[in-house]
């Protein structure tokens, strides 16, 4: 055994430098696992987060596209609807002002006329259209 061994036995020194060590050791350790985090851990996490967030702003700009794609082919299909209602009803309107609209019409010329109507895909379910041939 050395003096400074017996010296720092007697004083309690060695403890302290023991202690001390446990302490270096301890934040030499901290610092490791802080420096591993902000390298590796907490850009993972953001690069996540960033990836998320991008599929919810994509996911959003989809639907609003789509709700105004639904909207728009909407507005079409009602004016379309609204030109063939109104094209309608003036085509009745002048076929019905014709001379000779009140005038009975042949059997035949009334059947011809009903089987060119349910030739037409949107009569297959009409009633009146029922053992017609197609």
């Amino acid at each position: 055994m050395t003096l400074r061994t017996r010296l720092e036995d007697a004083t309690g020194l060695s403890g302290v430098r023991l202690a001390v060590g446990a302490v270096m050791a301890s934040l030499a350790l901290c610092a490791v696992l802080w420096v591993a985090y902000t390298l590796f851990i907490a850009p993972r996490k953001a690069r996540e987060a960033a990836a998320a967030a991008k599929v919810e702003r994509r996911v959003g700009e989809t639907a609003v596209a789509t709700g105004k794609d639904a909207l728009a082919t909407t507005e079409r299909v009602i004016e379309r609807n609204t030109r063939v209602e109104t094209l309608t009803r003036e085509n009745t309107t002048r076929i019905l002002a014709a001379p000779g609209a009140n005038d009975t019409i042949p059997a035949a010329v009334d059947a011809a006329w009903l089987a060119s109507i349910c030739a037409r895909d949107g009569r297959a379910v009409d009633p009146a259209c029922e053992g017609l041939a197609r």
